[in-house]
């Protein structure tokens, strides 16, 4: 977990949670992201959770579970109309891992699924969204925080 550079948890100030998948792998890479982003993009700052399973041994890792829904169970019934989900994909990922990105985030966002979130679909031209993981966690920001632009920091 990564908390903002103010963050004190007996204030009351609130931040977004970003909720990064593959945190084993991605999260050392993103952790300080979050700062570039506040000063060079005007977007607020974040706590940061990886979620991992602390290994890549495919007995103890299951992240196939976690990016592919075996159905498209209906949500359970919500109040939140504030949650985003951006999922990126690469032209260079395998065609099932974009089929897979495709249809999920095609299905959630259709007007009828009634998702807690808003869905937005990165595609990577020329790469995988692995392999460009900075730019997809970039791009994934702007447009998640895209209505909440902060002023910059003084120097």
């Amino acid at each position: 977990m990564r908390y903002p550079d103010a963050y004190d948890a007996a204030l009351a100030t609130r931040y977004p949670v970003v909720v990064v998948l593959d945190g084993d792998g991605l999260f050392p890479l993103l952790a300080p992201t979050p700062l570039f982003l506040h000063d060079d993009e005007q977007r607020p700052e974040a706590i940061i959770v990886g979620i991992a399973y602390s290994g890549f041994d495919p007995v103890i890792n299951k992240r196939h579970v976690d990016f592919t829904a075996p159905v498209f169970a209906p949500p359970q019934a919500h109040t939140r109309l504030d949650l985003r989900v951006a999922v990126a994909s690469g032209t260079r990922d395998t065609v099932e891992r974009q089929r897979v990105a495709s249809d999920w985030t095609t299905h959630w966002a259709a007007p009828l699924s009634n998702a807690p979130w808003r869905v937005t679909l990165i595609t990577m031209r020329g790469g995988t969204h692995a392999a460009m993981t900075g730019e997809s966690y970039r791009r994934a920001m702007l447009r998640l925080f895209r209505d909440r632009i902060v002023p910059q920091r003084a120097p």
